[in-house]
């Protein structure tokens, strides 16, 4: 009599079990999960997994669930392995050769990739609650905060004692700069595109917060100020790129053609900007590129943080007042990063600030930014690259290790064919870590092609290639040598 019911009841533990791996004997306590005569196929079905548990065999160690984890997500068998990398993570001793945040980055990264975010970090939550940690609360606020609908994250809400209301008043633990505590929140963190436009429902969220300290704040109008008597020059690097700025050497290095790197930038914009095209300028510096993207590109953005670059900026827009150009004051940081971010620089305007997530106090110079993740500024500028075509120029002076595999969690939701990102990196003058090439890779995957140095050939990535391919790619192609700055090229249209 109960067939129907049993199948029915089946699926449905079936679909919280791959959700909520459960790895011991305890049992949810909240009916609500199943229906109210199926109270004996839950003990059974509990029983069989305590049974399972206890005869599975000898537990395998952090760095076997890691490495298994890592095949599991090379088959494509995601679901497998988040758990594998899942168990990495409890199981991680000192000395493995991987790090509980790669676990952790790659945990997340297996719901990314089938649109299951909210799924991971509910799957958080609810191990998190079974061993009364009070982190459980900020996890189930994010699972609701991607996705309010998911069926499984209103059950754990309910199963947890809370409510819609009371899980938004949760505030998110994010430590901020000194000095800065007293600002209002701002949604700097978002992540994904739909995650981001939700806080649009609320005006004040839709200004970006521009500005720096009293100090730094002298510094612009100082800069404003100054170029306001500078005479002007003419500046020709390509039969489109002519300018007219206000004075100064590094435009005159420009002129005299010193600046081979910034030439080589030219002629890749000049390749993919077409009058279709929306470009955003992440590290504008002077704005060269802002002002040649402008006579070409539909839309174009410069962000620049430093405000004696800013100011500049700013003030040879006067002359070079293009096609819909917009500057803002601003960086662009990773999530985790995102708010108010402390920079360092030898001098302010040399275009060498980075940003530190605190002050050495090696370098003369520090200041402090607002700084906003880009899935972000591209909901509130409504640059979608499903409809126009987007170029993203990078170049923050060795920030980009962590930048760009950032963008994995973002990417991952969007078709990337109308998208290309020209980012440079600085070996010379910060190497990327394992961890970050490892993230740099998994963004690369997300495009048909990646190019570097050789912009006529692409490198021969796919989304098979393993970390030691990549490596072995990119030292074939002299593409992380430490003798100076290096053009990578990511692009769905090649």
């Amino acid at each position: 009599k109960m067939g129907n019911e049993v199948n029915e009841s089946f699926q449905i533990i079936q679909s919280i079990l791959l959700t909520f791996s459960v790895n011991n004997c305890k049992l949810f306590s909240s009916t609500s999960l199943f229906p109210d005569n199926m109270q004996i196929i839950q003990l059974f079905l509990s029983i069989v997994l305590c049974m399972i548990s206890f005869t599975s065999g000898e537990k395998k160690t952090g760095l076997e669930y890691f490495e298994e984890g890592m095949r599991l997500a090379n088959e494509n068998k995601l679901d497998e392995a988040a758990m594998n990398f899942w168990e990495s993570i409890v199981s991680h001793k000192p000395g493995f050769s991987y790090e509980v945040e790669d676990s952790f980055q790659k945990f997340l990264a297996c719901y990314h990739h089938q649109d299951k975010l909210a799924t991971g970090y509910a799957f958080i939550a609810a191990k998190m609650f079974q061993m009364e940690d009070e982190g459980a609360r900020l996890y189930l606020k994010k699972a609701y905060e991607e996705d309010p609908k998911d069926k499984n994250v209103l059950e754990l809400l309910s199963y947890m004692g809370e409510t819609e209301t009371s899980i938004m008043k949760i505030k998110d633990d994010v430590e901020r700069p000194q000095g800065a505590k007293d600002r209002p929140e701002r949604p700097h963190h978002c992540r994904t595109k739909k995650s981001c436009e939700k806080h649009f429902e609320r005006p004040d969220y839709r200004k970006l917060e521009e500005g720096w300290e009293n100090e730094r704040e002298r510094d612009y109008v100082h800069t404003k100020s100054r170029l306001k008597s500078t005479p002007n020059m003419d500046i020709t690097i390509t039969p489109l790129a002519k300018f007219v700025v206000a004075w100064d050497k590094w435009w005159k290095l420009v002129n005299d053609g010193e600046e081979d790197f910034l030439a080589e930038s030219f002629k890749i914009l000049h390749k993919y900007l077409t009058t279709e095209s929306i470009y955003v300028d992440v590290g504008a510096f002077y704005g060269p590129t802002i002002f040649f993207s402008s006579q070409v590109a539909k839309r174009s953005f410069g962000l620049e943080p430093d405000p004696v670059s800013f100011a500049t900026i700013e003030h040879n827009l006067i002359f070079n007042p293009g096609n819909n150009i917009y500057v803002h004051g601003i960086a662009v940081a990773a999530p985790d990063d995102a708010g108010y971010v402390q920079f360092e620089t030898d001098k302010m305007g040399n275009g060498n600030s980075m940003i530190v997530p605190e002050l050495t106090k090696e370098k003369e110079g520090h200041f402090e930014a607002a700084g906003f993740t880009l899935p972000f500024l591209f909901a509130l500028w409504g640059i979608d690259f499903q409809e126009s075509p987007v170029l993203i120029k990078i170049s923050v002076e060795s920030y980009e290790c962590k930048l760009l595999p950032s963008f994995y969690e973002w990417l991952i939701h969007e078709n990337t064919k109308k998208l290309t990102i020209l980012v440079t990196f600085n070996p010379h003058i910060k190497r990327c870590t394992k961890t970050e090439m490892e993230g740099v890779l998994d963004t690369c995957k997300l495009f048909s092609h990646v190019l570097c140095n050789d912009f006529d050939k692409p490198l021969p990535i796919t989304a098979k290639t393993t970390f030691a391919e990549f490596e072995e790619i990119l030292e074939n192609q002299s593409c992380f040598t430490e003798g100076g700055k290096h053009h990578i090229l990511l692009t769905g249209d090649f």
